[in-house]
């Protein structure tokens, strides 16, 4: 029986070991496989895959945060500027029929159109015009400035519209002397010659300055942009006529001999 039991335990290690080396003999492949080295394998490939995925996100992110950011900036920024304009709409609607008010915050803005036409801020001059003529719709200093924001802009109806209501409208004001009011008269003809002369207008610029000539026939700025409209149409007689009489008038006029120099060339070009 013991010797049976030894026969059949010898039997089955024999079979045992035949099988083992039929498997290692038919899968070659398995005495290259480091199976300690699989799990590190793993590992790596998984932190690679993150490392990758987190570079990825962080370009997208990157990109869209800028965006996000740019619009929540812009988004705040319309939302003050909202507010502000309906603060100051309120505020308006509170002092229109306020005269001492009105007056006081038109006086105040005045400055701020100013300085805004000095630095060329122009629509931010226009803005503040616009709350003022809310409250005086006539306030002339507001339209000369308002004006003259046109005439820079050159948005030639604007600034030949508004010219020419300042015109008629100081024609019967009794807030100005009578020299006070030729020197305003001057100044719109001038302006709106500027207009028609930026846009190569000579013959209604020559028109303008014409009716500047009739209320004061010497101003030396008047002469000035009489003699180059003339110049500019060449009409040698009329300019040169025009030049004497800026010598007589103002002989220092650093301008004068340019000007004969440019009525030789008329003489030339004829």
């Amino acid at each position: 029986m013991d010797l049976l039991y030894k026969i059949s335990i010898i039997l089955i290690i024999i079979s045992l070991i035949i099988i083992l080396f039929i498997i290692i003999s038919k899968f070659p492949i398995i005495k290259t496989i480091n199976t300690s080295s699989i799990p590190k394998e793993i590992q790596n490939k998984k932190r690679k895959a993150i490392l990758r995925n987190r570079f990825e996100r962080k370009i997208k992110t990157s990109n869209n945060s800028e965006k996000i950011k740019e619009n929540i900036n812009n988004f705040f920024e319309n939302k003050i500027k909202i507010n502000e304009e309906k603060i100051q709409e309120n505020y308006l609607r509170k002092i229109q029929n306020d005269k001492e008010k009105s007056k006081e915050f038109i006086d105040e803005n005045l400055e701020k159109i100013k300085k805004s036409i000095k630095t060329e801020n122009l629509k931010d001059a226009e803005d503040i015009c616009f709350q003022c003529l809310k409250l005086d719709k006539n306030n002339i200093d507001i339209l000369e400035n308002l004006s003259e924001i046109y005439v820079l802009n050159n948005e030639k109806e604007r600034a030949i519209d508004i010219l020419n209501f300042l015109l008629k409208k100081i024609k019967n004001n009794k807030l100005y002397n009578h020299t006070e009011l030729k020197q305003k008269q001057i100044y719109y003809l001038l302006e709106l010659t500027d207009v028609y002369i930026k846009n190569n207008n000579y013959k209604l610029a020559k028109k303008e300055i014409e009716k500047a000539m009739l209320i004061d026939e010497n101003n030396p700025r008047v002469l000035d942009k009489l003699i180059t409209i003339y110049i500019e149409l060449e009409d040698k007689f009329m300019a040169d006529k025009i030049l004497k009489r800026l010598i007589d008038s103002n002989p220092e006029n650093s301008k004068i001999n340019v000007f004969k120099d440019q009525i030789e060339n008329i003489y030339k070009h004829k």
